[in-house]
């Protein structure tokens, strides 16, 4: 072996030795130092970021008091704590719990608490601090009340010819609980099922919805957020769709003037609106065209103009009013019309339909007079022998010894005069002769009793 091999050898084992006399110094050096700064700093001080905080209320006095907590709904805080440095590495954001101090707490509000911090680890923890060391809550009670649903279609198209009967919309179930906390549940007036797809119908439909709207007595918007429930969670609408049609309105007359020699094609009318668009209610239901509004032709005098209720007018017939429209309005036309009143003797004045009883009926007014209307050129030349009156006793209650009955009057030589007044006449009942009432035969068998 070489010289220069041998003194290589030696230089490469007294370099591994080096190295090994090194590393032991330096963890010699390390942990002395260690147990040299343990012994003059026996703490330090330890940041913990973003520790969640514990809002739950169960086993606390608010929670014993029916309280939760809706606001907020989590929060985090920062952690400082002073501990030794052989606890150091053992406390951690998992190792502690950080809650709200609800103690003494018995009612609901919006409250600054504190938070405290424990270690789950049962590590001492003699000091730290926490930022924020405050969270305001908000705790309330969570009550349940039951409240009808409406139902909200405000997408609905309806398909030509067509009309959805708004107010007969039926919602399965008619009404849900809502469970909210009892301040908010408090203000909920109103609750309505909401159907917002782009549907067009032609037929009576059903749909099903989970969306909800809620309101307050204002009309104002509540927000349904996680807080508030309402069960069940889904509700069916049906949706009844009809037929409908816009047509004319017509006049119908009726009454005790109406007679077979009276013309009503002799009266003109200005009628507004002079359509309305109305529906049937059913499949069954004629939609009539036009649509007549029935006047009795008593009350048509000089200036006539009255407002019709639409919706009174189709209730009868099983029809619906879907114009939008509320009134019809109708005037006489009363131009070149007069009025004329003429004075009848009893005389010329028939009882007709006389009940077959024992009893003769007496018309006991003597005079009245009577209110005509017609064209000017003509009413002023009629006089009481052109009229014709008659007083009926077909369907009268002739019970009582006295009663009224009303009087008829047509015009007998012109087909476009009539009788515009209501007048009622006094009758007399009284025996026939060679009989007895039926209250004198009573009396009489009585007294022979």
């Amino acid at each position: 072996m070489s010289l220069l091999t041998r003194n290589k050898k030696l230089d490469k084992k007294e370099a591994k030795n080096n190295l090994m006399l090194f590393v032991i110094a330096l963890i010699c050096a390390i942990a002395g130092w260690l147990i040299i700064a343990m012994k003059i700093y026996p703490s330090a001080s330890k940041e913990i970021l973003n520790v969640p905080v514990e809002l739950d209320t169960s086993g606390t006095d608010a929670g014993a008091n029916g309280l939760q907590a809706i606001t907020p709904k989590s929060a985090t805080v920062k952690v400082t704590i002073d501990c030794s440095r052989t606890n150091f590495s053992k406390l951690n954001r998992d190792s502690i719990r950080a809650y709200v101090d609800y103690n003494g707490i018995v009612n609901g509000g919006t409250k600054p608490l504190t938070v405290k911090v424990e270690s789950t680890q049962g590590v001492p923890m003699s000091s730290y601090t926490v930022t924020p060391s405050v969270i305001n809550v908000n705790l309330d009670k969570f009550d349940t009340k039951t409240i009808v649903v409406k139902p909200s279609l405000p997408k609905i198209k309806i398909a030509e010819g067509m009309a959805m009967d708004e107010n007969a919309i039926t919602c399965d179930p008619v009404e849900v609980k809502i469970t909210a906390p009892s301040r908010r549940l408090a203000q909920i007036s109103e609750c309505y099922a909401v159907y917002d797809k782009d549907d067009v119908l032609d037929r009576e439909t059903s749909v099903t919805t989970d969306k909800f709207q809620l309101y307050d007595e204002n009309g104002s918007a509540i927000a349904i957020d996680e807080n508030i429930k309402i069960e069940p969670a889904t509700v069916s609408m049906t949706i009844p769709v009809l037929t409908q049609k816009t047509v004319k309105i017509g006049v119908k007359l009726y009454g005790q003037a109406l007679t077979d020699n009276f013309d009503p094609n002799c009266l003109n009318f200005t009628i507004v609106p002079d359509t309305v668009t109305i529906a049937a209610k059913n499949a069954d239901s004629n939609i009539p065209d036009p649509l007549e509004i029935y006047i009795d032709l008593n009350s048509l005098d000089i200036g006539y103009s009255e407002d019709t209720d639409l919706d009174k007018q189709l209730t009868d017939k099983n029809l619906k009013n879907v114009s939008g429209i509320d009134k019809v309005n109708i005037t006489l036309n009363s131009e070149g019309l007069a009025s004329r009143w003429i004075t009848l003797n009893s005389d010329d004045i028939p009882l007709t339909n006389k009940p077959s009883d024992n009893n003769e009926y007496t018309l006991l007014t003597q005079q009245v007079r009577v209110k005509i209307v017609g064209p000017e050129d003509v009413i002023n030349d009629i006089t009481a022998k052109d009229l014709k009156a008659e007083v009926s006793l077909l369907g009268a209650d002739t019970s009582k010894d006295q009663f009224k009955c009303y009087i008829t009057v047509s015009c007998k030589t012109h087909n476009n005069v009539w009788y515009a007044s209501n007048e009622k006449l006094d009758i007399l009942k009284t025996p026939k002769e060679g009989s007895t009432s039926s209250s004198s035969y009573s009396s009489a068998a009585a007294t022979t009793n």
